[in-house]
């Protein structure tokens, strides 16, 4: 460090790197009795420097206001946006936890008129069954004696199958009121076939009524 202002105007307009070529080669050259009292001054100068950094207090970094500022706002608006959030969410669920009730509430008022719809149904049924054991067995109406079939006579079924008209001679014949009267098969067949085969008109001509 002594000699390198020396150095450096010897090696002027040389690389940096002559600098350091040229101290090694002067240290080179040092006795040893020189390079102890080198030593001693490098071991005295380390000594002094540990010393003054015991004592040294690094300064305190430089604030910017400006940029501490502006983080501080930024922090505090995330702050109001999370407080924001946090009240809006306990909204819903206090809003939601009261549909739930009050859907509860209906539920079971619900369940509670049904029950009571089936309980009175079931007494108005227990009733109507009691009501219906009480009354008397109707009687049955008597069943109607079935009309007796008449056999058509050879030569007037014949004649009555060739118009067609065996089915409603054998329906006039079997009627009670024409067997009261007596009439033959004969006049029955003439009646159907002046009245077109229709029974009521040839009953009514038989009859005169």
């Amino acid at each position: 460090a002594k000699h390198r202002a020396e150095f450096q105007q010897r090696t002027k307009g040389q690389p940096s790197t002559a600098v350091v070529k040229l101290a090694s080669e002067k240290w080179k050259q040092v006795s040893e009795e020189e390079r102890g009292h080198f030593q001693a001054e490098f071991v005295s100068a380390m000594e002094a420097y540990k010393a003054a950094m015991k004592d040294y207090v690094p300064p305190e970094p430089k604030v910017d206001e400006k940029k501490a500022a502006k983080q501080a706002k930024e922090e505090a608006k995330e702050a109001e946006r999370s407080a924001k959030a946090e009240e809006k969410r306990a909204k819903r669920e206090a809003k939601e936890a009261d549909k739930a009730s009050k859907d509860d509430a209906r539920r079971a008022k619900k369940e509670a008129k049904e029950a009571e719809k089936t309980k009175a149904g079931g007494k108005g049924q227990g009733a109507k069954a009691k009501a219906r054991a009480r009354m008397p067995l109707r009687k049955s109406k008597a069943k109607q004696p079935a009309a007796p079939t008449v056999e058509l006579q050879a030569g007037v079924a014949a004649k009555a199958d060739k118009e067609g008209l065996a089915d409603k001679l054998r329906q006039l014949a079997s009627r009670q009121d024409i067997i009261d009267s007596k009439k033959t098969q004969t006049a029955m067949l003439k009646a159907l076939q002046e009245s077109g085969g229709l029974i009521h008109p040839a009953k009514r001509a038989l009859l005169g009524a």
